[in-house]
């Protein structure tokens, strides 16, 4: 149990908050968008908001409830066996590779 599995344990509820918000109301928060998309990203580039929208929020709800997993895991981390901790790791290489595929698909699909 340390630190940063408090930090994903939160990040995750956050995005999924985030997500939520996107889909239910259609805003998009921008600080959200800037870690899984593009840092700096003006939303006034989004060629499809709604399109952006609905692309989005179902992956980031799933980024979210994975990190949420991850973070809780690692959080009683300390009373689990060596085997499983190694799984706690390649989570969180899984959620990287999600995430980074994610940012790039939306920029391409929506951005570029």
């Amino acid at each position: 149990m340390n630190l940063l599995d408090y930090l994903i344990t939160f990040g995750g509820i956050y995005l999924i908050y985030a997500a939520v918000m996107m889909k239910v109301k259609g805003e998009i928060i921008k600080s959200v968008i800037n870690v899984l998309v593009s840092p700096n990203l003006d939303l006034d580039r989004i060629r499809d908001r709604e399109g952006f929208i609905h692309y989005l929020w179902i992956r980031a709800l799933g980024i979210g409830i994975l990190a949420v997993v991850i973070g809780g895991f690692g959080i009683v981390g300390p009373k689990m066996k060596a085997t499983f901790m190694l799984g706690m790791v390649l989570g969180y290489f899984v959620l990287l590779v999600w995430l980074g595929l994610v940012s790039a698909q939306a920029r391409k699909k929506f951005l570029d």
